[in-house]
């Protein structure tokens, strides 16, 4: 039976990430059981557990980040196991969310992101298939030590409402474009039409290795391609580590920029 400490950070089935802050002992039916007390980290809610029945409600640590790529692989993989009959289906879907494994989750999810290109889903398996991106997101993150994105660019915003273009284009990377696209057509006044195009143009050169759509709707593409080109893609991470830096130094003003084989660069000297 696995058993935490406070500090841990957990996975409450079909609730997410939380971090188990006390264990305390609570009398109940005239004896006492020991209880975990869990905050999740979505919405704040605490939860308690007793001890003796986390396993059985599926209660568990995070993953490591090794699992991480098996579980990509997993993601990857053409096949698809999923009944034909909805009823049936959502019973075993529902049954393997209960389970809290981050696998089977992921299962869930990719079958019906597949259904969804091939048929309208039911609105039941809407909010499954929701609530199944939700839980490998915020695991994700959480084991890559990221934040999920919130995106908002005002002066942009304020830029559009000024020069009121009828289309709108952004190529700053899948997850990221989306949100700042959806952030503008939810904010703008006149409604542009917003293209995502992201690496189109790469894609097209064969520069950029095609990214699935389980990748995108779950925002990894960069993950995927720093595994598949880490030629291309680990010179430009260890480039960014050099921004806090740069921050720091010249806060609000720009440092010389000068031009190095056709490109810009920035002169730090």
């Amino acid at each position: 039976m696995n058993t935490f400490e406070i500090g841990d950070k957990v996975v409450y089935p079909n609730h997410g990430v939380g971090i188990i802050e006390k264990i305390s002992n609570r009398l109940v039916s005239g004896k006492f059981e020991r209880f975990y007390l869990l905050r999740i980290c979505s919405n704040d809610i605490l939860v308690m557990v007793p001890t003796a029945n986390a396993g059985d409600v599926g209660l568990r640590k995070i993953i490591e980040r090794r699992d991480v790529e098996q579980l990509i692989s997993f993601l990857s993989n053409h096949q698809l196991l999923t009944q034909k009959d909805w009823k049936d289906r959502f019973k075993e879907n529902s049954e393997k969310m209960r389970t809290g494994s981050i696998f089977h989750v992921a299962e869930v999810f990719k079958n019906l992101v597949y259904l969804s290109r091939v048929k309208p889903l039911s609105f039941r398996e809407k909010r499954m298939l929701d609530r199944a991106r939700f839980l490998l997101i915020s695991e994700l993150s959480t084991v890559m030590n990221l934040a999920e994105l919130e995106i908002e660019d005002r002066n942009l915003l304020s830029l559009l409402e000024e020069n009121r273009p009828l289309h709108v284009i952004i190529a700053i990377g899948s997850g990221a474009q989306e949100k700042l696209g959806y952030y503008l057509r939810e904010n703008s006044s006149h409604r542009p039409a917003i293209h995502c195009t992201g690496a189109a143009l790469g894609f097209v050169t064969g520069e950029q290795i095609p990214i699935p759509v389980w990748a995108y709707r779950l925002y990894l593409g960069w993950l995927l391609r720093l595994m598949t080109q880490p030629h291309r893609f680990v010179p430009r991470l260890m480039r960014a580590l050099e921004l806090p830096w740069l921050i720091w130094k010249y806060g609000e003003n720009l440092p010389p920029i000068w031009r190095k084989n056709g490109r810009s660069v920035i002169c730090d000297p």
